[in-house]
């Protein structure tokens, strides 16, 4: 309530309601996420231990030999698809702090405070992104680590 006082003197013409609008994060009427964003980051946990089971399978040599090499290789084009994700969570993380609090994120960053996703929206995206690129990588590694290609596609030339 300090700096919403102090803020008022400066900037509004001592109007401590009018501050309080604009340092105070807007509650936007949208769709409660919540059921999403769990079933999606659920998905993405099986997914993800499926991973590590292909990780631990033993793989077959004689149908794959060079299934290092395919690994190696294809781990910069995933970290490019992963990074951007990264970004995504952390994002959905500092505005759900910064909405918490109570603070005005978007008025503070120059953000349009009507189309900017939220804590809730960039959760579901990131989750729904994650579960595809997830699903992606087991599909890759399974048809590495035991030669079976899902979609008929060698993935060897």
């Amino acid at each position: 309530e300090g700096i919403e006082s102090v803020y008022a003197d400066h900037y509004t013409n001592k109007d401590v309601t009018k501050a309080q609008m604009r340092l105070r994060h807007l509650q936007r009427v949208g769709l409660n996420s919540k059921m999403y964003i769990g079933i999606l980051v659920g998905g993405c946990l099986q997914v993800f231990f499926s991973i590590i089971w292909l990780l631990t399978f033993d793989h077959q040599l004689d149908r794959w030999p060079d299934c290092a090499l395919a690994l190696d290789a294809i781990a910069p084009v995933y970290r490019v698809l992963f990074l951007p994700l990264l970004w995504l969570w952390c994002w959905s993380g500092v505005s759900y702090v910064l909405s918490f609090y109570s603070i005005n994120y978007p008025y503070i960053m120059a953000i349009n405070p009507y189309t900017e996703l939220g804590f809730d929206r960039s959760a579901k995206l990131a989750s729904l992104f994650s579960l595809v690129c997830l699903c992606d990588y087991s599909l890759f590694l399974g048809a590495v680590r035991t030669g079976y290609e899902p979609l008929g596609i060698p993935y060897r030339l």
